[in-house]
């Protein structure tokens, strides 16, 4: 049965991709109205500094959960997202953790 929870990766190279980490994270969790930081750390991923941060809050009017993970490397940025309705966040959980230990940036 599908969930219609969504495992994305979003990229962004070159001059423009000159910010912070800090801001990479918000913009990303902008997409949520009511946002609610459950769980935030930094720690290294791909080599590289990064925040992994738990949230839940709406999209258009629905409860979500976003689990996020923000860096930067070779000067692009990287958002790594996994979100979906809130009752299926444990359920999908390890899914998104097999991902993120598979995945390898250029």
């Amino acid at each position: 049965a599908s969930t219609g929870n969504t495992i994305a990766v979003l990229t962004d190279c070159g001059p423009q991709a000159d910010i912070t980490l800090s801001r990479l994270e918000s913009e990303t969790l902008s997409v949520l109205t009511e946002l609610k930081i459950l769980k935030k750390e930094e720690k290294l991923y791909n080599g590289r500094s990064a925040f992994f941060t738990n949230s839940e809050g709406l999209m258009d009017g629905v409860p979500v959960h976003m689990s996020l993970v923000s860096f930067q490397k070779n000067d692009c940025n990287f958002s790594i997202s996994h979100f979906g309705k809130v009752q299926f966040k444990e359920n999908e959980n390890l899914i998104f953790r097999a991902f993120l230990g598979r995945f390898k940036a250029p």
